[in-house]
C-alpha cells in the first residue's frame, strides 16, 4: 500500500541498493498534481509525495541528491530523477 510522507529525512534508505526520486508531472492517478516517489534501484517502493507545484517537491528533496534529466525513452510524465 502506498504511504504518502512530507518529509525524505524520515525514511530509512539503510536497507536501499540506490534511493532514487522520480518527479512526476501529472500522472494518470494524481492528474492535478506533481508526485515523487521513492525507486529503490528499478523497484519502485511504497513512498511518495504529492504537491501542487513542481517547485514544492524540488524544494523537499534532500541537499545532497543530484538530478539526472529524463531519458527519451522514459513516459512522458516522468520530469527527472534524483540520486
Amino acid at each position: 500500500m502506498d504511504k504518502q510522507i512530507t518529509d525524505w529525512l524520515v525514511v530509512d534508505y539503510s536497507e536501499m541498493k540506490l534511493p532514487i526520486i522520480t518527479m512526476y508531472r501529472h500522472p494518470s492517478d494524481w492528474p492535478d498534481k506533481f508526485i515523487a516517489r521513492l525507486w529503490d534501484l528499478n523497484k519502485p517502493t511504497n513512498l511518495f509525495m504529492i504537491a501542487d507545484t513542481y517547485q514544492e517537491l524540488i524544494d523537499k528533496l534532500p541537499f545532497h541528491m543530484h538530478r539526472v534529466p529524463r531519458r527519451k525513452d522514459d513516459d512522458p510524465v516522468i520530469i527527472e530523477s534524483w540520486l
